[in-house]
């Protein structure tokens, strides 16, 4: 097969020596067999993109298309038709250029063939046209061989654009085949393509191995395409939806590229231009563009217009020089929010970063990257300097947006005093540097570090507010890096940032490491130590107190605080914070006494920027671990003698008072608080406890509508006093008080206080069962009256609770 490839090729050139068309297998050339057909053959890309200006359609599969097979014949079509739908038979060599006709429309299929220019002379050439006129190429064959490409002999075309130049608004669509090889010395650029004054529209097919060779080198503008004009009131537009644009030369350190600028797309627009400029990339690749100087895929300036970036991927540029973007060099506002940018190369001398994939100038402004938008890694070979965007301007990188790869440290850059980026979201690998200008911070992730420092006079300043950073840093002195929020894996010491207000220097952890293909989810952060403490109000009950002083200009306490408190690993109580005076306090009452030995895990929990709570500070402990270190605390120090005395008392008794609940509740009995028996203890009830008459009732009215006839001791982190009322009446409208108040509950009769505190222990309540407004029965009770009715009765219990209350009573009077 190879042999008669070669055999063919050779008459092929032969044959076109004569002017006369070659005949390929009808397979590949569909329009041999038909006549009718879509204008993109149905196989080119993006023909169905959202947002394409032209897609296939029935009326374009229902026209008639005519076969020419030469020159004569397909200039014959573009003097005399309006509406020309023309394929070709056989590849044709045009003897001279091919000239749109004002308000005209041609549709040409290459169906597997080639057009070739004259030489030094372009292949199209609009002039004296308007918005109305327009070619559409395509290519049907199966292959998608047709080509559209530059006559052997040619050296360069001295207009500009080698093979295509749209003049006087008119439009052209490249839906299939190849543009390829153009050659252009003019230094309004575009070796394959140039537009002038008019609209290209690119669904597919591909625009190849253009290059433009001006006399002096820094005039080239644009390899493959220039979008271009210095007029007042040009009409310029360049939109891509599918198809490849791409250079194959190879670049090497101080060789010249495809062009001087824009190694495969230059685009410039003047001021006052009349209908909307626009630049715009829905799909598609444009790769392997080199550049002597700058863009070594694209190059963008102008006024009143701008690059939107909404698909697609833009690759493997190259730059040999200082200017910037071996991608991409941009001065016109950058709008991205998908597609790929990755692999550009930075070869020659560095300045300022130079922006391996991206470099944003100072003229474009409003400029962010965000949606679904990524940019790659940089090529192995680009310069350590050549970070992958840099940015002279101002620029928002939002959610979702991912910049970077894994092994690359250098990433952004800026580089001017009026540079300023804004992350609010994303995920960013490497190092964030801040040359010049400011970085402000809100959210995302950036796994390297976000740096400030200085070069000459001018410095960078780091504001972070949110997010997380891999390591926060001021490289120089002169640097200002300020730290308001976010997580941070590290923070530079050697050169010391400065801190939001009450912010204190503390080490920030992450809890995995970072995955190309993940984000973290999950970010931990403890601080060096608990910004709170815990206390049990000896002397109130067994509720625990955690308090401290909640700064919420601390980064890490700024969205909001809570306690999770859990006894023995049963589920988690919640509590929030109230204010205390000058404390914030969390309170958990979960506690009885028969708990005193049970492990108690409280977690400190922050709210972070995400949204998600963060555990700060782990506090596990036994009421016993408390008690045990109170004769070692700093409050207990400064105690008077006489203070310290009834405190130890009050510590033995409470001990003892949890033992015997161990004991009456049968709850963890091998393994006691205290492990004395109760006369161990050498404290016995008073004999005051012996006086005191249990039950005193009056107003009874001989029971004849009820009375009280029971009352006890609830166990509890605080005590409550619970009687029980025996109600002779039926109409359910006897009420009660506990003296002259509602009582805390009222249930089946039951009537109960609220909690008493330990020092109320000897506090007489009066309960009263009301009817029609008046008293029926009263009963006075405390729980020191329990507490003589149960120790006749020998209950240890009610007298490890006496004690307990007295020695609260004595330690709270103590001087």
């Amino acid at each position: 097969m190879r042999k008669l490839i070669t055999v063919l090729s050779c008459i092929t050139v032969a044959v076109l020596a004569l002017g006369i068309g070659t005949t390929v297998a009808k397979a590949d050339h569909p329009h041999e067999d038909s006549t009718k057909h879509c204008f993109c053959g149905g196989n080119c890309e993006g023909a169905t993109v959202e947002g394409s200006p032209h897609t296939c359609s029935a009326s374009s599969e229902a026209t008639s298309w005519t076969g020419v097979s030469t020159y004569q014949e397909l200039a014959d079509k573009f003097a005399t038709e309006a509406d020309c739908f023309v394929y070709l038979k056989n590849d044709i060599d045009l003897t001279a250029v091919l000239k749109p006709q004002k308000g005209k429309k041609y549709s040409i299929c290459l169906n597997g063939y080639t057009i070739k220019a004259p030489v030094n002379a372009r292949a199209f050439t609009f002039s004296g046209c308007n918005t109305s006129t327009y070619i559409r190429i395509c290519d049907c064959s199966t292959g998608m061989t047709g080509k559209i490409t530059a006559h052997e002999d040619t050296t360069a075309v001295s207009d500009p654009g080698g093979l295509i130049a749209a003049y006087s608004g008119g439009r052209v669509w490249l839906f299939g085949g190849t543009v390829t090889g153009g050659r252009t010395s003019n230094k309004s650029g575009g070796g394959n393509i140039y537009v002038g004054n008019g609209t290209f529209y690119m669904l597919g097919g591909t625009v190849s191995n253009g290059k433009v060779v001006t006399a002096t080198a820094s005039d080239a503008k644009g390899g493959n395409i220039s979008v271009y004009n210095t007029s007042t009131g040009s009409y310029l537009r360049f939109e891509m939806y599918g198809g490849t644009i791409t250079n194959a030369d190879t670049l090497e350190e101080g060789e010249t590229g495809n062009a001087y600028k824009g190694g495969n797309l230059y685009v410039q627009t003047p001021t006052g231009v009349t209908t909307g400029p626009w630049v715009k990339m829905c799909g598609g690749t444009i790769t392997g563009g080199t550049a002597t100087n700058a863009g070594g895929n694209v190059y963008m300036i102008g006024y009143e217009n701008s690059f939107t970036m909404t698909g697609g991927t833009i690759s493997g540029g190259k730059i040999n020089g200082k200017g910037g973007g071996g991608n991409i060099y941009c001065g016109i506002p950058f709008y991205m929010t998908g597609g790929t940018i990755t692999g550009g190369h930075v070869l020659g001398t560095l300045d300022g970063g130079n922006g391996a994939n991206l470099y944003l100038n100072k003229d474009a402004t409003g400029n962010y990257i965000k949606g679904t938008a990524v940019f790659g890694n940089v090529h192995a070979d680009s310069r350590a300097g050549g970070y992958n965007l840099a940015i002279s301007s101002d620029c928002e990188i939002g959610e979702n947006a991912e910049i970077g790869e894994t092994g690359r440290v250098n990433t952004i850059q800026l580089n001017n005093t009026a540079s300023a980026l804004t992350v609010n979201g994303g995920l960013i690998y490497g190092m964030i540097s801040a040359a010049y200008g400011t970085v402000e911070m809100n959210g995302g992730i950036v796994t390297g570090t976000v740096r400030a420092t200085t070069y000459e006079t001018d410095f960078g300043t780091v504001t972070i507010n949110g997010g997380y950073v891999g390591k926060a840093d001021r490289n120089k002195p002169e640097g200002a890096v300020i730290l308001n929020g976010g997580y941070f894996g590290s923070i530079a010491t050697a050169n010391p940032v400065t801190y939001g207000a009450g912010m204190k220097a503390v080490e920030f952890n992450h809890s995995e490491p970072y995955k190309n293909e993940t984000l973290v989810t999950n970010l931990v952060v403890i601080p060096e130590e608990a910004p709170i403490g815990k206390r049990l109000a000896l002397n109130e009950s067994l509720s625990i107190y955690f308090e401290g002083t909640i700064d919420t200009t601390v980064p890490y306490l700024k969205n909001g605080t809570k306690l999770s408190v859990s006894v023995d690993g049963a589920a988690a109580v919640e509590a929030g914070p109230e204010a205390v005076g000058t404390l914030t306090r969390y309170t958990y009452a979960g506690i009885t006494p028969e708990c005193m030995m049970d492990e108690i895990a409280a977690d400190f929990i922050s709210t972070g920027d995400d949204g998600n709570d963060y555990v700060l500070y782990t506090s596990t402990f036994t009421i016993k671990d408390y008690l045990d270190a109170v004769p070692t605390s700093e409050e207990y120090a400064a105690f008077s003698a006489g203070k310290k005395a009834a405190m130890d008392t009050l510590l033995t008794d409470l001990k003892v008072y949890g033992r015997e609940a161990q004991k009456y509740f049968n709850h963890k009995t091998d393994n006691l608080i205290v492990a004395e028996d109760f006369a161990g203890s050498g404290r016995v009830p008073a004999g005051a406890a012996m006086t005191m008459d249990p039950v005193i009732t009056a107003a009874n009215v001989n029971g004849v509508d009820g009375y009280f006839k029971a009352a006890t001791v609830i166990h509890e982190n605080e005590s409550w006093i619970r009687v029980q009322y025996k109600d002779n009446a039926d109409d359910g409208e006897t009420t009660f008080e506990v003296d002259s108040a509602a009582p805390e509950l009222v249930q089946n009769n039951f009537v109960c206080t609220a909690g008493l505190t330990p020092t109320e222990f000897g506090t007489v309540k009066t309960f009263t069962a009301v009817r029609n407004g008046s008293p029926v029965a009263t009963l006075t009770y405390s729980v020191n009256t329990y507490c003589a009715s149960r120790h006749a009765k020998g209950d240890v219990f009610a007298d490890a609770l006496y004690n307990y209350g007295a020695s609260a009573a004595a330690f709270a009077t103590a001087e």
